[in-house]
């Protein structure tokens, strides 16, 4: 419950649901709710209680029952319904004041304030994995700083990763675009989606493929596929057999991750030293290689992973004071001095940038897709993806356990009950189409939204995504892409 101050008066509206809420509501506020038939029964108590109403309403019907109640304004949340309704109101003289709510104004007011006080922002895929996503995590960053959240306990930015080592990859220049600690590299390397249009062209002849299942979890699969089959040499480094290694010409079998040392950086730039739970005979990823490159040139000459990072910390100067021995007291945060000193706090004094200053980026909001459909009542269906709790991405690693595969052993279509589809269909788009899907109600989900894993490389979810990514990363559209519907039975 919200106490809000009015942007046209000095009244408090408090919103409510149930009579209980009229009980505990504070004195002399104006009590806010949705009309819906069970209304009446708010409607009876206010004849008992003399009591101020406000009451968000959209047609005549519901106007004329404000009307009876005597409610002092009636909301409309578009200029449209406002006007309908101000016409009336006018003829029927009407008390009843019709005030239009431009976007909640009063709430993001209140929203506004608590986030001055120290707020942590964090966010996940569901962010990131759509056209503007970088604008929409530039837009975060904005409100952070804007609301004083930078440089203090507490508070902060942090993106939620995907895999336990992605801040670290970033740390050490996987990305095509920097060199190890954010330098610029002598030439900027291609993204994913580069690298399968170059397959596709025949410019790219061999591929190392190292932890990650490309024929299953990247959108467009038919490219994809296609893509590969250009390949001369497709080559695989994994725990087990996914469904690239299916395709590869060679498979490499490496340790897990419980099963060697090294170093992992999360989102809290927090390095932490994996020490192995059991012993392995199996090669760890650098063995493998470093064995190819010794056949290459012969210029890798390490003995353990500690070697490498070691040689890693001259490189990538934030992590200048970290060693296996600090870190296996305890975690540390870069950047770390030479005496092993960290920093649990950034931004304390000055930004990382240039000069010093943190900078706004923004760009208008644009409506389009799923929202501009939903906006003109285009009733369309969008299927949007995630993971299930019991799996992990492609579920490589998690589907091997037989007690997480019992609980989740199909990738199952969550749909609105107001929806009645067959017991199994298939999703079409325009880049392809799903194998058949089981249907599962929920009202988890609303209408005409779909919801889905992708953890079974058999359900060809992917499939039916194209080449639609974020405009500067390249991150891919998974969030929401129109669908038909095609009954199984029918196929």
């Amino acid at each position: 419950m919200l106490i809000l101050e009015a942007p046209f008066s000095n009244e408090k509206f408090f919103y409510i649901k149930t009579l209980e809420d009229i009980k505990n509501s504070p004195h002399n506020s104006t009590l806010v709710f949705e009309y819906s038939p069970s209304s009446i029964e708010l409607y009876n108590f206010r004849k008992i209680n003399n009591i101020s109403y406000a009451v968000k309403v959209k047609t005549i019907k519901e106007l004329i029952f404000v009307s009876n109640l005597n409610a002092k304004y009636a909301f409309c949340e578009t200029i449209l319904e406002a006007k309908n309704l101000q016409k009336i109101a006018d003829e029927y003289l009407l008390d009843t004041k019709i005030v239009y709510l431009a976007s909640s104004l009063d709430e993001i007011e209140e929203i506004a304030k608590l986030l001055t006080k120290k707020t942590l922002f964090l966010w996940g895929l569901g962010i990131t994995e759509h056209l503007d996503g970088t604008e929409a995590v530039n837009a975060i960053s904005n409100l952070a700083m804007i609301s004083g959240n930078f440089g203090k306990k507490g508070c902060g930015v942090i993106p939620l990763r995907g895999q336990n080592n992605v801040q670290g990859c970033c740390d050490v220049g996987c990305l095509p675009y920097y060199g190890p600690d954010y330098t610029t590299p002598k030439e900027i390397g291609l993204m994913t989606p580069d690298m399968i249009e170059e397959m596709l062209k025949g410019n790219f002849k061999a591929l190392f493929c190292m932890g990650e299942d490309l024929t299953h979890i990247h959108t467009n699969q038919n490219k994809v596929h296609k893509a590969l089959k250009n390949l001369e040499l497709l080559v695989t480094m994994d725990l087990f057999i996914n469904d690239i290694a299916k395709h590869s010409d060679i498979v490499f079998g490496v340790k897990s991750s419980y099963e060697k040392y090294g170093v992992y950086v999360n989102a809290e730039r927090r390095l932490h030293l994996s020490i192995p739970l059991i012993e392995n005979d199996l090669p760890d990823d650098w063995e493998v290689i470093q064995a190819i490159e010794n056949r290459l040139k012969g210029d890798f000459k390490y003995n353990s992973s500690k070697e490498i990072f070691n040689h890693l910390t001259k490189e990538v100067t934030r992590f200048k004071g970290a060693t296996y021995e600090r870190l296996a007291k305890k975690p540390l945060q870069w950047p770390i001095d030479e005496d092993g000193n960290d920093s649990p706090l950034l931004h304390i004094e000055k930004f990382s940038t240039p000069d010093g200053y943190g900078h706004f980026h923004f760009r208008p909001y644009k409506i389009r897709n799923q929202i501009k459909n939903l906006l003109e009542n285009k009733n369309k269906f969008y299927l949007t993806t995630a993971r299930h709790i019991a799996h992990y991405n492609n579920a490589s690693q998690t589907k091997e356990s037989q007690k997480l595969l019992k609980r989740y052993s199909a990738d199952i279509l969550l749909v609105n009950p107001i929806h009645k589809l067959p017991n199994e269909v298939i999703l079409k788009s325009k880049y392809g189409q799903t194998n058949p899907l089981k249907v599962k109600y929920t009202n988890k989900v609303k209408p005409f939204t779909l919801y889905t894993t992708f953890h079974f490389a058999n359900s060809k979810i992917n499939y039916i995504f194209g080449d639609e990514a974020d405009e500067k990363v390249k991150t891919a559209r998974f969030k929401s892409i129109e669908v038909e519907i095609v009954d199984y039975c029918l196929q």
